[in-house]
């Protein structure tokens, strides 16, 4: 029996999808759509949890 596994991007900000998305420039040529190149970018993305958001320092007063 095959089963799919759904993983949810919900943990991901938009920030962080945005840059999974549009860091890297599209293949040239392209030799499917820009939607498959996309699925395919959140599919490599969903292997890993999301990088930790950047901390914030505390100043010193």
């Amino acid at each position: 029996m095959i089963t799919s596994q759904r993983v949810s991007m919900s943990c991901w900000s938009s920030e962080q999808l945005r840059h999974v998305i549009t860091d890297r420039p599209l293949p040239d040529p392209v030799r499917t759509s820009v939607g498959a190149i996309i699925a395919a970018r959140l599919r490599a993305a969903q292997a890993y949890p999301p990088p930790d958001a950047p901390r914030q320092r505390k100043q010193r007063t």
